[in-house]
């Protein structure tokens, strides 16, 4: 016999999962335009190219960790 509290349970954990797949979607999408941006801009000669690029990645890998919690 299926409880209530088992549907609860359960329904809590697909919605913490469909929030999860946005917040990573939405990390991925993140990656996504920067990787176009920077094709667009690497050639720039005024452009510090690798320090841009160390931060951007560090913001994402923070995203990352944060989904984790």
């Amino acid at each position: 016999m299926i409880k209530a509290r088992d549907v609860d349970l359960c329904c809590d954990g697909i919605e913490k999962s469909i929030a999860f797949s946005k917040q990573l979607q939405g990390t991925l999408s993140n990656l996504e335009n920067w990787i176009k941006k920077r094709d667009r801009l690497i050639d720039e000669p005024w452009m510090d190219y690798q320090s841009m690029e160390q931060g951007y990645y560090k913001q994402i890998l923070n995203q990352l960790i944060n989904l984790r919690k």
